[in-house]
Formats: C-alpha cells, structure tokens, sequence
C-alpha cells in the first residue's frame, strides 16, 4: 500500500537535490514554486486525512501517549499546530465538499484548520469558506472563519466560555531582552481594565507632550500601566505617589494611604474680594494652578469648607 508513497519520495527527494535555482529565470522560478506548493498542499491533506486515525496502538509511549505530542514529534510542529490538525481532521466526516479539496490539494494545512473550524460550527458556511480559501488571503479566511464561529455561538455561550479561559501569562525572549505580557478574558473585563487605565495614558501623554517626546500609544500605554501598579503598591504601604516638577515619580510617606491616581493639573479661578470679606467688584479674580493632590484652608464670607465624605 505505501509502495508507491515510498517510490514517489526517493524520486522527489532526488528530484530536489539536484534542483538549481539560479539557473532558473523568472518565470520558470514562478512555476517551480507553484509546483512546490501543490506537492505540500497534496501531502498535507494526505497527512490531515489520516491524522484521526492515530490510536493508542500508534502512539504508544512515544509522547507522553498524547497524540497531538506524537504528531509533533513526527512533523516538526508544535504542539497547538498538531492538536488544530487532528481537530480538523476529526471534522472531515461531515465535510464533504473540504475533504475533497485536501484530495485534490487544493488546500494548505492551515486553511483546512480555518476552514473546518468555521464548517465545523456551522456547516451551511463550508463552500463560502472553501471559496474564501482558495480566491483570498489567509488572514480573511481567518476574519470569516471567525465570524462564522462567533455568528454560530450564543452570547452566554461565548461570556462563559471566556470566563473559563481568562489568562494571563509572561515571559522573556532572551535573545532580544525583552519581557511580554498576554492577557485574556471576557470582553467587558479586558473594556474595565482599559477604561481603568486610560487616565494613566493621558498622563503619560501630556509627560511626553511637555518634554517634546513623540511616543507610541502602546509604549504609553506600557508606561501607564507601570505608573498604575507602581502607585497601587505604594498606597497599600502606607504611602502615596504623585509626580515631581520632572514628570518623574517620587515617593511620599504618610500616616495613611493618601490619594492615588494619574498626575493632573487643576486651573482655579477664585474671587479674591468674597473670600477676603471686601466688597466684590466686577472681574476681580485671582488665577491658581496647581499639580496633583493639594489641600487648602478657605477663608471669607462665601468660601466654605465643603462637608466631609
């Protein structure tokens, strides 16, 4: 049964050692690659077709007897990749029209995934994805197969499933020294979370606007997040944080947390002669500005100290 897979193998393993690309011209070099890709479209869907068919009896000990981690090991992918083939493959049965494709080669492994995974959820979206994957790019198929996915699951559905699935995860890319964070969640806590943050990025964009820096909005955003963690550390201490004439932070000790936020700048404009006890005399006003949390004792006839919260 694999005799003829074995034969076709050595013939295009010598087929393509002694391949020269540099004596190609243009559009020879078009064909060559268009052929290349047919051939890993052919083998791809051979190799989704029988990935469902792995047992126990395959996988034995090899990979920790899961088959998404033997499949890796024999294809060189990662684990997620293998799972999303044996997932689509395990849909084919009851998509015709996408199991025909992968015979004929018409599709690469991850648009079988984009494909089966939107068919899978509503059939009746099976040609318009078929369609989509052969005429159009991978990332619209994958916007389609998502809207098919989210058009095909209920509201409750979807806040439960995301309620199931929040995370949040770091790590480090050694290589460049750089830290990341992923986060996920149901839709209304990550829209809380931004909400919460966003006087934090205007106050990290007015500190760049006023040293003449031009930043990204995620670099502020970033930032804020920081300054945020940073000053709700603080207040659980005991101490406050607010910003100094630099725009930097600076720590401040205190009996009890005191007030914590973003840096603002508050513009007042007072009635000089109501608060001394004088006569008012028209546009007689003095004009304060002050940054950040400040306490002032009222004076005057008409100035009183509002009541306490």
């Amino acid at each position: 049964m694999f005799a003829p897979f074995t034969s076709l193998r050595q013939d295009l393993r010598k087929a393509c050692r002694d391949f020269d690309p540099e004596v190609l011209t243009g559009p020879e070099l078009t064909e060559a690659i268009d052929e290349f890709v047919g051939i890993e479209k052919l083998a791809a869907g051979a190799r989704l077709r029988a990935a469902k068919h792995i047992d126990q009896s395959a996988v034995g000990e090899d990979g920790d007897g899961s088959k998404a981690r033997w499949l890796a090991k024999r294809t060189g992918q990662t684990p997620k990749d293998a799972e999303k083939d044996l997932a689509a493959s395990e849909k084919l049965d009851e998509l015709e029209a996408t199991d025909e494709a992968l015979r004929n080669g018409e599709l690469s492994s991850t648009q079988a995934h984009e494909v089966t995974s939107g068919a899978g959820a509503d059939p009746t979206a099976e040609l318009e994805l078929l369609d989509t994957a052969k005429n159009a790019s991978v990332p619209e198929l994958k916007r389609k197969a998502k809207k098919v996915r989210a058009a095909a699951t209920d509201a409750e559905e979807k806040a439960k499933r995301a309620q199931e699935r929040r995370d949040l995860i770091a790590g480090v890319d050694e290589e460049e020294g750089e830290g990341w964070i992923h986060a996920k969640g149901p839709a209304s806590a990550i829209a809380e979370i931004l909400a919460l943050l966003e006087p934090w990025v205007q106050a990290e964009f007015d500190k760049a606007r006023r040293a003449g820096r031009r930043e990204r909005r995620g670099a502020l955003m970033f930032d804020a997040l920081l300054a945020a963690l940073r000053s709700a550390a603080a207040a659980r201490k005991g101490r406050m944080t607010r910003a100094g004439p630099d725009g930097a932070g600076t720590t401040v000790p205190g009996g009890r947390p005191g007030p914590v936020g973003p840096p603002v700048r508050i513009l007042v404009r007072v009635d000089a002669a109501a608060c001394s006890g004088a006569t008012p005399s028209r546009g007689r006003s003095v004009r304060s500005t002050a940054s950040g949390p400040s306490r002032s004792r009222p004076s005057g006839p008409f100035c009183h100290r509002p009541p306490s919260i």
